[in-house]
């Protein structure tokens, strides 16, 4: 039997989630992992990460095989797969901007354009690099993602992580959102992925009609994220832990002292939020929401 060809992947984005997926990807013993670490890569070069995770168990000086500061540096070969776990601030910095050494000359001459994993939150996250893509002459393949990991970044070089990592993929098809089906060159790749993924240790979901579990995932973000910024609470305060003994009963704890507050104001605004969200969001799902 021929053994598996072990293909090359690009992480773009070294943090919580990058750290996660970096290892992830090591674990599945299919691909070669080039990772770009900007404002950490001093850290992580020098130490590697630290995962502290309840799935994965604790280890030190995790490495990718190759640590880049930058994507230029690692437009020196084709990949097949770009996994893009920074966040989405177009605002800022779009995401054809960060990737544009693999999406102009001189790499658009020299290699084949890969498939573009993206990791982010948001909603249209993926229109920029489509037409990005589109204008070079090439045809994109770009991969969807709801992405659920409870991760977190305690230091440059330390993610903590908890036991939920699920992706759920899909391929992105511009303006259409009613195709529910994959055509087998489809199938055929999101098949690939996530063997590589399930063989690293992630919970892996195809699902043709991706953007529906996109936005229902963004849905609760908008919410969560929205009122662990106005109390200036990190998410895990929002949350309490449920008896172990399952036969107990239990419901929430709410104070006395702030539960008319509660019913008056944070349920209602909870509500209000995800309202606001359904409408802003198909809106604004063409354009990118974030």
């Amino acid at each position: 039997m021929a053994a598996t060809k072990v293909q090359d992947v690009l992480l773009v984005g070294y943090g919580a989630v990058g750290a996660i997926y970096a290892l992830v990807l090591q674990r599945s013993g299919l691909v070669r992992v080039t990772a770009v670490a900007r404002s950490n890569y001093d850290a992580v070069q020098e130490h590697g990460f630290r995962i502290e995770s309840t799935k994965y168990g604790v280890i030190n000086g995790c490495r990718p095989d190759r640590i880049l500061r930058s994507v230029a540096a690692a437009a020196d070969r084709a990949y097949s797969y770009v996994f893009i776990a920074s966040k989405a601030i177009p605002e800022r910095v779009a995401t054809p901007a960060i990737l544009k050494p693999l999406i102009s000359a001189p790499y658009v001459d020299e290699y084949p354009q890969p498939t573009y994993v993206i990791l982010q939150n948001g909603l249209g996250v993926e229109t920029d690099l489509y037409h990005s893509i589109k204008d070079i002459g090439k045809e994109p393949s770009i991969v969807s993602t709801a992405l659920w990991v409870n991760t977190n970044l305690l230091q440059p070089n330390v993610a903590e992580h908890g036991n939920l990592n699920r992706l759920i993929i899909g391929v992105y098809r511009h303006n259409d959102f009613t195709t529910v089906t994959n055509t087998p060159t489809e199938a055929a790749l999101l098949e690939d992925l996530s063997a590589v993924l399930t063989a690293g240790g992630t919970d892996v979901i195809i699902a043709p009609d991706v953007q529906r579990h996109k936005f229902s995932k963004n849905f609760w973000n908008v919410a969560f994220s929205s009122f662990s910024t106005l109390t200036r609470y990190r998410l895990p305060a929002l949350f309490r832990e449920p008896p172990s003994d399952p036969s107990k009963p239990y419901t929430p704890y709410v104070s006395p002292t702030t539960a008319h507050l509660i019913k008056e104001y944070t349920i209602p605004a909870i509500r209000a939020t995800l309202a606001e969200l359904v409408v802003l969001g198909m809106k604004r799902i063409s354009s990118g929401l974030t």
